[in-house]
């Protein structure tokens, strides 16, 4: 008898260039995982019947005429299997962000009994198409258009090679922006915008929030075009 002996070589992993997953074509569970993944980015996170109906008539904070589009907020005080839901859409944002996870996310402020992050998900039928987790600061620093001196400092993100300058002296501010995302088949529509909109009117009770007191955190290249788009200006908004 003759052993046969294949040769199949390394698996070799690949990353998607419309999603952004790295994942292994030859393995059916990793294969499977990016699927599923690709078509969440793509085309928005599917949502249960439930969720949306609930959401509906208790949490809306914002809705587009009659086309279906709402943007809800959930929070600390929210149910806890709507709190449940709201993890498993700001995993999917964080794998696609390259971000870490976020710790604590209903707690409340340490020196208070505020909550500390509230999240905005804008909902297409029974799709979540765009996310903005916000969250309670205290201050946060102006972004500068002049080149570093003793009195700046370098900020550079993690996620790609962009950078910004910004100001040694902290500034009072009331709220972060901590990540915003939109899926890819509803960018340029305003998504964004609107979500942070509503945030400023909607994240602490009775207020809304000047864009002076709101700052990103740790923009990448996109969401430093997204702050100066929204902000109207190339410096002078924060960072924390």
């Amino acid at each position: 008898l003759t052993q046969l002996t294949l040769d199949l070589g390394q698996s070799t992993r690949k990353k998607c260039k419309q999603c952004g997953m790295e994942y292994t074509p030859s393995n059916s569970a990793d294969n499977a995982l990016h699927k599923k993944f690709h078509a969440q980015n793509l085309g928005g996170l599917d949502l249960s019947r439930r969720f949306v109906e609930a959401v509906s008539k208790e949490d809306i904070v914002w809705s587009k005429g009659t086309g279906g589009e709402i943007i809800v907020a959930i929070d600390r005080s929210s149910s806890g299997w709507k709190r449940k839901i709201v993890e498993t859409v700001g995993g999917v944002v964080e794998k696609e962000l390259g971000g870490v996870g976020v710790e604590g996310l209903w707690e409340q402020i340490a020196d208070g009994d505020e909550d500390r992050y509230k999240a905005f998900l804008y909902l297409r039928g029974q799709k979540c198409v765009g996310y903005c987790l916000v969250e309670r600061i205290q201050e946060a620093f102006p972004v500068l258009d002049d080149a570093p001196s003793s009195a700046t400092k370098q900020e550079k993100s993690s996620r790609d090679s962009s950078s910004i300058t910004v100001s040694d002296a902290a500034r009072p501010a009331l709220m972060g922006i901590s990540r915003v995302w939109t899926s890819n088949s509803a960018k340029r529509s305003g998504i964004a915008v609107s979500l942070l909109d509503c945030a400023t009117q909607n994240f602490l009770y009775g207020m809304k929030i000047p864009k002076e007191e709101i700052a990103f955190s740790q923009p990448t290249e996109s969401g430093g075009r997204l702050a100066r788009k929204w902000f109207g200006r190339e410096s002078g908004w924060l960072v924390y």
